[in-house]
Parts: structure tokens; sequence; C-alpha cells
């Protein structure tokens, strides 16, 4: 039977190498992106919000607003016109 170990610092470095964070900032470009372009418009306010924002080693991407929940999900009179779902599963293919 083989051992596996994992050593905690060697992946924190790894985390933390260029080459694996030009890859986050450009997979999150591009779900930003698709965001933008399948995102409902009305006044064009959440369009022009949706963004990446680096956290830690990681990054967040989307809007701020109040209602880009209720676009995204629905309400009881609203159907859900969803943009963050869409574009997080075109992003994992």
């Amino acid at each position: 039977m083989a051992r596996v170990r994992i050593y905690p610092g060697a992946i924190k470095l790894l985390i933390r190498s260029a080459p694996l964070q030009r890859d986050l900032d450009r997979r999150a470009r591009n779900v930003e992106r698709h965001q933008k372009t399948h995102v409902a418009v009305d006044t064009g306010r959440l369009k022009a919000d949706i963004h990446v924002e680096r956290v830690g080693d990681g990054r967040r991407i989307g809007s701020i607003l109040k209602y880009a929940i209720f676009l995204e999900l629905g309400t009881r009179r609203m159907r859900a016109q969803p943009f963050v779902r869409p574009s997080v599963d075109a992003a994992r293919m």
C-alpha cells in the first residue's frame, strides 16, 4: 500500500505561484466576461457592476448590487434569469 504525504507548506507555495495565479486570473476574467454577456440588461447598471475581486489566494466574481440575487434566482413575481450559474458551468468545460 502506497502512502501519500501532503506538505501544507508546499501546497501554499503552489497556490501562490505565479503560473497558478495567472491561470486563476484568466479563468476569472472568462467567467466575468460570460456573466456580462448573459446578464439581463435594463439600465446596464448590473452589467457594469460585475467585476473580479481578489480575495486571499482566490477570486470573487459578481456584483454587490442587492437585486442581482433576485435576477439570478427569481421571485414570486419574476421568473429567474440566471447569469451566474451558467457562467460557472461554462467555465468547467
